[in-house]
């Protein structure tokens, strides 16, 4: 169904209305020709008056046309049912009312169809501004057309004009927090000859300093008063660099930006990155930019246009490799004025990587000795072993040669691989098996007893019998002389003792004629366990005052 829109001969489709149910609403029938006036006791108008508001004329059906100082307004609400049941006053206060008095023009309300579409209409000024809804009550012919109106409400209260606002560097974001009637127009002076009449503005002063600045807030009911707060803005510290003028963030001896002329209509300077320097815009505010928000990096060079707007942070990746934040706080014929800040320092120099080595038995110390402080190690040991320790020891399975190599990294990079061939061979040792003795010095008087681990870390444990004792030094087995005995103390292991496989957990052993060996466990695995020993002391008792 086709609805008819008449002002001045142009025509528009449109959804019809369906009927109202359950309100007390006020008919009446409109002629070419003929008055309406809405304000009506029957409509529910508690204040009613005598003003005609619209008028009948034919445009090949009736329509309606405005008289001062009424106004119309048309809602298609797509999807919603029971549009004109459900309008309220708040949907008729923010519509948009056309109010076009001019001979001939008005508008051809359609077919009622009450479903997804409303009209509303406006009466009186003011304070004395009057809402109500509309729509049709039967076929609209050439000479009458059926109406049907409700009351809505009148003319909300005048807002209380109140504001908030904050301020960075010398922008300042204002906030309309006016209470009461809900304004519709806004009326700021900022203290400085300048004004606005957005809701809630952002304005830049031109200089630092104390600036009274008011809002009237208004509403079809008169405005709330002047409101004034005293507003203190300062300059935040920051770089001026004059156009054509280079400018370098990391110190590092190389321009990392240069300020070229007009050329971001409608701010005037542009910039431009130089010795490989790159920019990102972020449309974020500068003050929560952090390294987050880094990403993979700035990736855009050549020139680049920004606002003075401190909620337009931007990054700069300087040829260095350090990342800065940044906004223009100012940007004139002077220049651009910058503030910015270190976000992540430029990485260092990948690391230069190599090793050192040495073995004893089966076992090999790896020492890392790449340059350019790496803070990441990966060692392959040419075995299927690997590594993240900076100095790995590490013991190979079985006797041979090997491939290790080490490729060493820090935040600037992974460094080069390293490769040394790594050979190792097995001492000379004694394997004891599970629940057998072991005879140090072949006495036919046994001194340790390999048994399960019954606790240990690893899956035997030794235990001293036959008067034998023992004591542990934190000392390379290598390193361990007759001069390491006199200040031992020793103890028998009633339970057990645990050793690690290592040549750098040492024990001694003192036998019961007196005699001391050295030993370490050089394996240590399910079944067994392999010793490497020598005599330090001979068969002779040690006193606290010498030897016997």
């Amino acid at each position: 169904m086709k609805r008819l829109w008449a002002s001045a001969g142009w025509l528009c489709t449109a959804l019809a209305l369906a009927p109202s149910t359950g309100l007390a609403s006020a008919t009446a029938t409109l002629a070419p020709g003929g008055n309406l006036n809405f304000n009506t006791a029957a409509s529910g108008d508690p204040s009613p008056d005598a003003t005609n508001d619209v008028q009948g004329y034919l445009a090949g059906v009736t329509a309606i046309h405005l008289l001062s100082p009424s106004g119309w307004a048309y809602s298609s609400v797509s999807g919603t049912s029971n549009a004109y049941a459900n309008a309220t006053l708040a949907d008729a206060q923010a519509a948009s009312y056309n109010t076009n008095y001019a001979p001939g023009t008005g508008f051809i309300p359609s077919d009622y169809d009450d479903t997804l579409s409303v009209y509303y209409m406006r009466t009186g000024t003011g304070a004395s501004i009057k809402y109500f809804k509309l729509r049709t009550n039967g076929t609209n012919t050439a000479s009458s057309l059926p109406l049907l109106w409700d009351y809505l409400g009148g003319a909300p209260t005048p807002p209380s004009s109140q504001f908030t606002y904050t301020s960075y560097d010398l922008i300042t974001n204002f906030t309309d927090t006016s209470t009461g009637g809900a304004p519709t127009t806004w009326s700021w002076t900022f203290g400085d000859g300048n004004t606005s009449t957005q809701q809630s503005p952002r304005y830049r002063y031109n200089t630092a300093g104390s600036r009274s600045a008011c809002l009237t807030a208004s509403n079809t009911s008169g405005s709330g008063g002047n409101t004034c707060h005293t507003v203190v803005v300062a300059q935040v510290p920051s770089t001026t660099v004059a156009v054509g003028s280079s400018f370098n963030l990391d110190g590092d001896g190389l321009n990392d930006m240069q300020v070229l002329g007009p050329g971001c209509p409608p701010i005037t300077n542009q910039l431009h990155m130089l010795n490989g320097a790159k920019y990102t815009t972020l449309n974020k505010d500068y003050r929560t930019i952090t390294v987050a928000d880094i990403g993979g990096g700035p990736i855009s060079s050549g020139d680049f246009c920004v606002n003075v707007d401190y909620l337009e942070g931007f990054l700069v990746k300087a040829s260095s490799g350090a990342i800065y934040k940044a906004w223009t706080a100012a940007n004139n014929g002077s220049g651009i004025r910058l503030e910015f800040a270190l976000l992540q320092a430029a990485p260092p120099e990948v690391p230069v990587s190599s090793f050192t080595f040495s073995s004893y038995d089966l076992i090999v110390q790896f020492n890392d000795t790449s340059s350019n402080t790496p803070n990441g190690w990966s060692w392959v040991l040419g075995d299927g072993g690997t590594s993240t320790n900076q100095s790995p020891t590490y013991r190979y399975s079985t006797a041979g040669t090997r491939n290790a190599c080490l490729t060493a990294s820090n935040s600037g990079g992974a460094g080069n691989q390293a490769c040394n061939m790594v050979t190792v061979s097995q001492r000379p040792s004694t394997t004891v098996l599970q629940n057998a003795e072991l005879d140090l010095e072949a006495d036919a008087k046994n001194d340790l007893l390999i048994s399960p681990s019954g606790g240990c870390p690893v899956p035997n444990k030794l235990t001293t019998i036959n008067g034998t004792l023992y004591t542990f030094l934190s000392k390379d087995y290598r390193s361990i002389t007759s001069a390491d005995v006199p200040t031992a103390t020793f103890t028998h292991s009633a339970g057990g003792f645990c050793v690690g496989v290592d040549y750098l957990q040492p024990f001694l052993v003192m036998s019961s004629f007196g005699a001391v060996y050295r030993a370490w466990t050089a394996a240590n695995d399910a079944g067994s366990v392999r010793i490497e020993y020598s005599l330090l002391i001979g068969k002779e008792r040690l006193f606290a005052n010498g030897f016997e």
